[in-house]
């Protein structure tokens, strides 16, 4: 599904705004659903990965938003020049259903906050122009070249990044690290989702692959280390995924990797 929105700025940190946009749907349509998605007491894993598309001619400055009430940065801000558009995937219809109702039913959301020079808060309301529906590439072969619309985050079992690229070159050993902990992370995520994990294990193979540093933030990151945002390093570009077919496309349709409900490892069928 594609959602086109207005939006006249988009701070680089967005990712959690786009969760909260996410919650405060499904809360209209259906708060039982949201409540099950998102359960107080532990972390659910998430039927859906997203990615914002920011129209790259947009014009870029440094500008002060606020992250809570009183948490003031000086950052990125994308002031793009046409409509922003948010890409969302899940294997769960009624996920889908009922985010898209509770978006039509949404008025009134602030997606940002900002400081101008006088110190005054300016608010950026979003506002949704058009939902399309997106046809869903079939997925047939054990084999598929996929390319990423959100970068895909992996880490070890000490939450420590793996790098896989060495002076632009892939580093076999570290490769064996990101595959194994691949697999550890969508076996997990499809038993939490399906009932049973990865039907075999899957295996990464990098086409055209970049490092990136992504600054993202959450409440309870916030909350426990005093800091405003973390830096996560991730990889975009082409690779090649194998295994079984009814795998892969779960994987389509959920993402790839960690973070998945918070903007990464959205993948589209090349």
């Amino acid at each position: 599904m594609r959602l086109d929105f207005k939006l006249e700025r988009v701070p680089i940190l967005y990712r959690h705004r786009v969760m909260s946009l996410v919650k405060e749907a499904l809360c209209i349509s259906n708060s039982e659903y949201k409540f099950f998605l998102y359960p107080e007491e532990f972390k659910r894993t998430k039927p859906f990965t997203f990615s914002l598309y920011i129209p790259p001619n947009s014009e870029t400055k440094k500008e002060k938003f606020l992250l809570d009430r009183d948490l003031v940065v000086e950052d990125t801000v994308f002031h793009p020049k046409r409509e922003v558009s948010l890409f969302l995937s899940s294997s769960d219809q009624q996920f889908i259903a009922n985010l898209y109702n509770g978006l039509l039913n949404l008025k009134g959301f602030v997606f940002a906050e900002f400081l101008n020079e006088s110190g005054e808060r300016e608010t950026e309301y979003i506002s949704l122009v058009r939902a399309i529906v997106l046809n869903e590439r079939k997925i047939n072969r054990e084999e598929v070249v996929f390319k990423t619309m959100s970068p895909i985050s992996i880490e070890d079992e000490n939450d420590e990044p793996l790098d896989i690229l060495k002076n632009d070159q892939i580093d076999q050993k570290e490769l064996e690290k990101f595959a194994h902990h691949l697999n550890a992370v969508q076996d997990k995520r499809f038993k939490d989702l399906r009932g049973y994990g990865l039907k075999k294990p899957l295996q990464f193979v990098p086409r055209r692959i970049t490092k990136t540093v992504v600054k993202h933030t959450l409440k309870g990151f916030r909350e426990e280390t005093g800091k405003p945002y973390m830096f996560l390093t991730a990889y975009h570009g082409e690779f090649t995924l194998k295994g079984d077919v009814e795998d892969l496309r779960l994987t389509y349709q959920v993402g790839l990797g960690l973070r998945t409900g918070q903007g990464f490892g959205m993948l589209e069928v090349v």
